[in-house]
């Protein structure tokens, strides 16, 4: 089991209207059937300011890759990327191998 964290940073004030963007995002019915998984969307309580962090768990890589091309694909979430365009500085994505959870 793998663990994605795609982290990202928002311009100044607008961190709320890209997680209203992403939680519509996530309604999108067609984006999990290749993967069914569960997502958190955290926002900054410490740290640099105006950061996003979107962490969803897959079976593997393979699994996660799956997810993104189907999301990628999706012409409902391509229509919907134009509500955050230019609100989005900067992100990366981050990979971990889930050890244990308790």
């Amino acid at each position: 089991m793998i663990q994605v964290r795609t982290i990202f940073h928002t311009r100044w004030g607008k961190a709320e209207e890209v997680v209203a963007w992403m939680k519509a995002v996530a309604g999108i019915q067609a984006m999990n059937e290749a993967d069914p998984h569960k997502v958190r969307i955290l926002s900054d309580l410490s740290g640099e300011a105006n950061t996003i962090v979107v962490e969803s768990n897959h079976g593997s890589l393979a699994g996660w890759e799956q997810f993104r091309a189907a999301m990628f694909s999706n012409s409902a979430f391509q229509e919907s990327t134009r509500e955050v365009e230019g609100l989005i500085l900067s992100g990366s994505t981050e990979y971990y191998t889930i050890e244990a959870e308790f």
